[in-house]
């Protein structure tokens, strides 16, 4: 059983999370399937019977998220030689939180495993890429021929394919990430550990009040970050010992800060979902939520901060 009693607002009380949280993780781990085939650019795995391993996917509660029960338009069949991980997931196209959380971090779960990276020919990693994935992926020793991207109708046979369960559930991690994470990072530490707060701005679910919320940072030591204005974000997030930050995929590198870390995620009313909290939990990291008012009903609606609130949890920190 996990303990999850630091998933709640500042003020103690529990969040009603849209996804129930998980205590008992199912168990994760992996298997290597002879002649297994990845299946379009969402990365299906079969084995060599045509069986979908659905312990590696991400289950989704809507019809519409569950592309394993549509038809598949396929290539001919690619045979791909020596061992081949699979990374790629339901969702992992769409954005970098789920590219590195549903994807990149079952390398995670090989290490933990005790699985050797250098065992591995290649791995098959989802269409959405960035700089830092790809620094993240050769941080840990995958670049260049070790690493293909799934392309639509992809019908990959593996002599080897190795495939890992999903790293938690839907919406809820195991320490899978911040194993990943923590392997991949080089943080700089001669200095003094930093403190960030990230801010969402220009998007869906923009702080509304913004400039207002960034004027605590000089009251309590804080930087104003943009983690897509560094060369490697989970450098800088490995060196904090605080990370303030609105609900979002910014969030998604903090399980490589280290353990006790203290994360604040600014959670708006409308999208309330237990990403960042099992990931701080399942990372070892001192977890609360600010609980925000979403200005409208739609889920991705901006939302404002509490100032006032927030200043209070920043200084029982």
């Amino acid at each position: 059983m996990r303990d999850l009693s630091s998933a709640v607002f500042e003020d103690g009380r529990a969040i009603p999370f849209a996804t129930p949280l998980i205590s008992r993780m199912p168990e994760v781990g992996l298997g290597v399937f002879r002649d297994g085939r990845i299946l379009t650019d969402l990365g299906f795995p079969t084995t060599r019977g045509g069986d979908l391993l659905i312990d590696a996917v991400n289950v989704h509660e809507r019809s519409a998220g569950r592309d394993y029960e549509r038809e598949m338009r396929l290539s001919a069949p690619a045979r791909l030689p020596g061992v081949t991980v699979n990374l790629s997931s339901i969702f992992t196209r769409k954005n970098f939180g789920h590219a590195v959380l549903d994807g990149l971090s079952r390398l995670g779960v090989l290490l933990e495993a005790g699985f050797e990276l250098d065992r591995v020919d290649r791995i098959a990693v989802p269409q959405f890429r960035t700089a830092g994935i790809d620094l993240m992926l050769a941080r840990l020793g995958f670049e260049g021929e070790r690493v293909i991207t799934l392309e639509r109708g992809a019908n990959l046979v593996c002599d080897r394919l190795v495939q890992t369960t999903f790293p938690g559930r839907p919406r809820n991690y195991s320490s899978a990430p911040a194993t990943m994470m923590r392997a991949a990072a080089r943080p700089d530490l001669s200095g003094a550990r930093r403190r960030l707060m990230i801010l969402r701005e220009g998007e869906r679910r923009t702080v509304e009040n913004r400039d207002e919320v960034a004027g605590l940072c000089d009251e309590f030591d804080l930087e104003l970050y943009d983690p897509r204005a560094s060369r490697f974000a989970l450098d800088d997030f490995a060196a904090a010992e605080l990370i303030v930050a609105a609900h979002g995929a910014a969030l998604a590198d903090a399980p490589a800060s280290p353990p006790g870390t203290a994360v604040v995620e600014l959670m708006p009313d409308g999208h309330r979902h237990p990403y960042f909290a099992t990931l701080a939990i399942a990372s070892g990291q001192r977890y609360r939520a600010l609980d925000c008012a979403s200005i409208g009903d739609e889920a991705h609606a901006n939302f404002r901060v509490d100032v006032a609130a927030l200043r209070r949890v920043l200084d029982r920190l």
